[in-house]
């Protein structure tokens, strides 16, 4: 969530990227949501 709400740069986007397939279906949640919400500022 933190993330999701942190401006938007490239080592942001590439951490949050790279937990898409995390084992945590919480995890993947949030990691899905923080990628739309900088996806939306873009």
């Amino acid at each position: 969530v933190g993330l999701g709400n942190a401006p938007s740069s490239i080592p942001v986007l590439e951490a949050l990227k790279a937990r898409l397939e995390y084992p945590s279906e919480l995890v993947q949640e949030h990691v899905t949501w923080a990628l739309a919400q900088h996806a939306q500022r873009a």
